[in-house]
């Protein structure tokens, strides 16, 4: 017995405090109480479905569909739902600064007339799905900035805020939508521009826009873009006519331009026609929407955009690649090819001969193909190739997203499709316009022939020494055996004991200079060049200081686990240039000034001066 009565005590506590609780939360504060009382009205912006405003020379019916504000009266157009909203939520909030009782005013012998509420200047009704509400407007407060208004049904008057005949006082075309399109530009899938005989079609698919009309070629998607957020933004300046007869006087029969979209997902083309300059301001033209009666005036300067050319809308990036997904690249020029891969981290170059590649480098020329732009449309219909040097192109560059393997690449018709790899550039270079500096080349994948920077096409490597990897040879510091320095007639020669300690060759006059030796097994353990220049030439022999030389120095030791000599020699400054030969594989390369004073620097220096044999009789040198 003691245990139910525990439970059902334990019961009613739990029911007590829940509907405390729940009271708490929905009953309003004490200031939220106190401020509904003063408000005028009982009602929420958000649920009201039709708005009337009626004056002495107005009476506007409002409603909203499908979360849209429309004209309903006097016109069937679209209402600027700002300024709706705008209305809606300052009634709802509306306070009385006083509430004037029927009583009061009667005993102070007034009547609504002295209010002016007994023919109100203005009403303003609104309806929710379940009730429906007017307000009146009378005259204005003697202070001026307050207003006499009454709600219908109720007796009492209040002393508002002025600021509600404001608002509801306003010009027809206050109230309206300004803004000629009803969407977003991220909708529109079709554009069509139209200008006399002009027409341009630009169509959207997987967010890649391409010109389809007069031609196809590439669209800029920034340019093509820009415009359309202006143009689904394009608002009206002022309001022209209603009547689909004044057309004529607004030159919209026969439309100079017109603009058209298509969204996606949609069949229903939105069509914007412009007509004539106002006689009475020439920077507006006269323009309605298709199927709309409303002639309103725009920004003349926007009607010009219809008649934009071709080449604004063009994507003058000539190969906008990612160079991070380039595996491959063929370099074609004058019969020879060069060939470069990137089967994981690094790239190598495989033709004409298997190297290590400078990847820095190679990464610049991809960055700089990638960004190279379009700085003329030579030609859109191919009639004479031999004109711009692209019917026997001087070079060919073709970029892959993953290596080509060589084997199915060589395998003629029988090789499976999959093999080989589609370039993601494929490009012609022609000749250079030498005045212009331009020069002309063709993409493969698409007819028109383009004029590029000539600086960028030069920039196209002729060979592999371009490219290839500027440490020409690398050692370990232990692994040099012996290291000579020769200058004109003189000769050091450095030689590792078989304890591991370096000796002068018996010839040497002076002892070892420890500082100028150590910068020099420094720099030779990993030997990089600023710059290869190309093959050796002996005619360059006296322009690049090596007649005479500066030093020649010959590396002995194990390289890649092989016993071999590396051989460089320096070249006397030259123009402000220092260059080397690495005799190895003749190639001329620059290298800085701080190379260049490290690898000719005196390697001996004079024996210190023998002690007197008074001072120091114990250590007079033998005889």
């Amino acid at each position: 017995m003691k245990t139910k009565s525990t439970f059902w005590l334990l019961l009613i506590t739990l029911l007590v405090a829940g509907g405390y609780y729940f009271a708490k939360r929905k009953l309003p504060t004490t200031e939220e109480t106190a401020e509904r009382q003063k408000r005028v009205l009982d009602f929420k912006a958000a649920d009201v479905t039709r708005m009337e405003i009626k004056g002495a020379d107005r009476d506007f019916l409002f409603e909203r569909r499908e979360g849209k504000w429309f004209f309903a009266r006097p016109l069937q157009v679209r209402a600027d739902a700002g300024e709706i909203e705008g209305i809606l939520s300052g009634l709802e909030f509306l306070e009385s600064r006083r509430r004037i009782s029927e009583r009061a005013y009667t005993e102070a012998k007034l009547t609504l007339s002295d209010y002016g509420l007994e023919k109100p200047r203005a009403s303003v009704l609104f309806r929710t799905p379940r009730a429906e509400s007017t307000l009146f407007l009378g005259n204005e407060a003697r202070q001026g900035d307050a207003l006499y208004v009454q709600v219908k049904g109720e007796k009492a008057v209040h002393l508002v805020d002025k600021f509600l005949a404001t608002r509801l006082e306003k010009k027809i075309e206050d109230y309206r939508e300004r803004n000629l399109f009803d969407f977003r530009a991220e909708k529109i899938a079709l554009l069509n521009l139209r200008a006399g005989d002009k027409h341009i079609e630009i169509s959207r698919t997987n967010q890649l826009w391409r010109i389809v009309q007069p031609l196809s070629a590439r669209a800029d998607r920034d340019k093509v873009e820009d415009f359309l957020r202006r143009l689904a933004a394009l608002r009206a300046d002022d309001f022209l006519s209603e009547d689909p007869a004044a057309s004529r006087e607004y030159g919209l029969e026969e439309p100079a331009e017109e603009i058209s979209m298509r969204l996606e997902k949609e069949e229903a083309v939105h069509t914007l026609v412009f007509g004539s300059k106002l006689k009475t301001d020439d920077k507006k033209i006269a323009a309605r929407v298709k199927g709309q009666n409303s002639i309103v005036a725009v920004a003349a300067a926007f009607a010009a955009e219809a008649a934009r050319a071709l080449n604004d809308f063009r994507d003058r990036n000539l190969a906008p690649f990612a160079s991070g997904d380039a595996r491959e690249i063929e370099v074609r020029h004058r019969g020879a090819t060069l060939l470069l891969q990137k089967p994981q981290n690094d790239w190598q170059i495989v033709q004409p001969e298997k190297l290590a590649a400078d990847s820095e480098l190679v990464e610049k020329l991809l960055t700089r193909l990638s960004g190279m732009q379009i700085k003329e449309f030579a030609a859109d219909v191919l009639t004479d190739l031999d004109k711009f040097g692209l019917k026997t192109p001087s070079a060919r560059v073709t970029i892959r997203a993953r290596v080509v393997d060589p084997a199915a690449a060589n395998a003629g018709t029988n090789a499976p499709p999959a093999a080989v790899a589609p370039p993601i550039l494929d490009l012609e270079i022609g000749k250079t316009d030498s005045g212009k500096k331009l020069t002309y080349v063709k993409r493969a994948d698409e007819s028109s022939i383009y004029a590029v920077d000539a600086a960028d096409a030069a920039a196209l490597p002729k060979g592999a020494f371009e490219l290839r990897s500027r440490v020409l040879f690398a050692i370990a510091k232990d692994a040099i055996q012996a290291v000579s320095v020769k200058k004109g007639r003189s000769a050091v020669g450095v030689a590792k004991t078989p304890e591991g300690k370096w000796k002068l060759d018996e010839s040497a006059s002076g002892v070892l200079n420890e500082t100028a030796w150590q910068r020099l097994l420094n720099r030779l353990q990993r030997f990089e060049v600023s710059k290869i220049q190309g093959v050796a030439l002996n005619t360059y022999a006296k322009q690049r200081g090596f007649d005479p030389p500066a030093a020649t120095i010959s590396v002995t030791g194990e390289f890649d686990g092989k016993k071999g000599v590396q051989e460089i020699v320096v070249g006397r400054e030259a123009g402000g240039v220092h260059a080397i030969v690495w005799k190895n594989q003749l190639l001329m390369a620059e290298i800085t000034r701080e190379d260049f004073q490290t690898l000719t620097a005196e390697l001996l220096v004079k024996p210190p001066s023998a002690p007197s044999r008074a001072a120091s009789p114990s250590h007079a040198p033998p005889r």
